[in-house]
């Protein structure tokens, strides 16, 4: 059994009112989901900006409470995830595209009341993606290591957090941590960007495709890396990107430089060095090596960063 309507979600939450939650909405784009608000304590550091009409508070919290209707396992006990997130809304912009502090019959804050707002720390957006379930076999919400919650003690401790993020000290913390985040998958996108360049300019391949999410949030598929026939030449009667070829050459000239300037003696590579035939064998392999087994690895390692960047971007962003 599952929830067919958001009504039927909203009223397992219970008396959502008596706890200060206010203007319950069913989600369009979910078949069961809803949005709830709740006006900021007036002990913490963030303000709202005031509408000058009303005098009431123009910002809010929004959280947007969405039925996942998907079995976790296979047992008998249907689990299903109930993801929450967290953020500082406008009452006024919900309607317009930005403030009009003329427009005070719309009731948009005024421009000192905006400012003075702006001037307070903000409190961040969180979400929380495994650590509520409803448990329809109990009938009861259950958090991420299975234990029996209210489903508004569950939100009043989402609307904690959210407000805790602007606390001196507490909200320093996550501060800091969404900025670590944010440089680690910067510093991601950069080394990915940098193997892209390599894998075009040194080895002659590059990437095409229709999928605009691809590279951005999914990795590429293997059919997705081309080869620029037109930058390639015939050696040995294997055909290779000029880049590779380049690239063969140079390691072939700075090898022999070393190996001979060094005076360095090898039994094996010099019976290799002997032979136009095992000079010509292994010339080709190294050629084909460099043409077709370091690009592949190349572009497993642009989807390793791909992956990577998108793990850190979209890990868990929870109160620590």
């Amino acid at each position: 059994m599952t929830f067919e309507s958001s009504e039927e979600l909203v009223n397992k939450f219970g008396d959502l009112e008596g706890r200060g939650y206010f203007d319950p909405i069913h989600l369009t784009d979910t078949t069961v989901g809803f949005s709830i608000k709740r006006n900021y304590p007036k002990d913490i550091r963030y303000k709202p900006a005031i509408g000058q009409r009303t005098g009431e508070p123009d910002n809010f919290a929004t959280m947007w409470v969405v039925y996942e209707d998907r079995k976790l396992s296979q047992e008998p006990t249907t689990l299903v995830p109930v993801r929450i997130r967290v953020s500082n809304m406008s009452r006024y912009r919900t309607s317009k595209w930005d403030y009009d502090f003329s427009d005070a019959k719309g009731d948009s804050p005024s421009r000192e009341s905006y400012e003075a707002s702006e001037a307070t720390p903000k409190p961040l957006e969180l979400s929380y993606s495994n650590d509520l379930f409803y448990d329809h076999t109990d009938n009861a919400f259950k958090d991420g290591e299975g234990k029996t919650v209210e489903g508004l003690d569950f939100l009043d401790r989402v609307f904690s957090d959210h407000c805790k993020t602007v606390h001196l000290f507490w909200g320093l913390r996550l501060r800091l941590k969404l900025l670590t985040q944010a440089r680690l998958a910067g510093l991601f996108e950069a080394f990915g960007s940098l193997l892209v360049w390599i894998l075009k300019v040194l080895f002659g391949r590059t990437i095409e495709n229709s999928d605009v999410m691809a590279g951005l949030y999914r990795p590429y598929h293997v059919e997705n890396m081309k080869k620029l026939d037109a930058d390639s030449l015939n050696i040995f009667g294997y055909k290779a990107s000029k880049g590779v070829v380049i690239l063969f050459c140079g390691l072939a000239i700075v090898s022999t430089y070393f190996r001979f300037g060094a005076e360095v003696t090898n039994g094996y590579w010099d019976s290799v060095a002997g032979s136009e035939f095992s000079s010509l064998v292994h010339g080709i392999f190294f050629l084909w090596f460099l043409d077709v087994v370091v690009p592949r690895l190349i572009f497993l390692a642009i989807n390793a960063t791909i992956r990577l960047r998108t793990f850190i971007t979209f890990i868990q962003m929870k109160f620590p």
